[in-house]
């Protein structure tokens, strides 16, 4: 498979077809309306790459990084991660990952921060304490 094949959209009103994307391959995830979408598609409907971008205030949390298993070891989630980052850079985006991750997102334009606003600390002190040991990132732009 050709990454050229691949067709890259925003998601706005038909969310079927990543509802079931998501539930294939990361059941426990919680879509919402007001989250912005973006999606790799392999012949205009087979969905192979997703992301997400959750409003809070002015911020956005993204969330949801997902590759079809068959897809994965081809660059689309970095792939992904830039042309919505670009995209979506008038806005200060952030993401809660694992310490295993920080490699991958600081090559993808992101950079491990101790403190971030208030509404964005809440809630990685809500993950933190079911148990999450989650970290903070910031998308400071992509320097490769």
């Amino acid at each position: 498979m050709n990454i050229k094949q691949l067709k890259f959209n925003w998601l706005s009103e038909n969310r079927r077809e990543v509802k079931a994307f998501y539930r294939q391959y990361m059941p426990y995830a919680r879509l919402n309306r007001k989250e912005a979408m973006a999606v790799f598609q392999l012949n205009s409907t087979q969905i192979v790459a997703s992301v997400r971008f959750r409003p809070i205030g002015k911020l956005l949390l993204m969330t949801g990084l997902l590759v079809d298993p068959t897809f994965q070891g081809m660059g689309l989630a970095k792939k992904l991660i830039l042309k919505t980052c670009v995209h979506l850079d008038e806005k200060p985006i952030y993401l809660f990952t694992e310490a295993s991750l920080t490699d991958f997102y600081q090559c993808s334009g992101f950079m491990s921060i101790q403190q971030g606003p208030n509404d964005i600390m809440q809630l990685l002190l809500k993950y933190q304490k079911q148990g999450k040991p989650l970290l903070l990132m910031q998308y400071v732009g992509n320097n490769n």
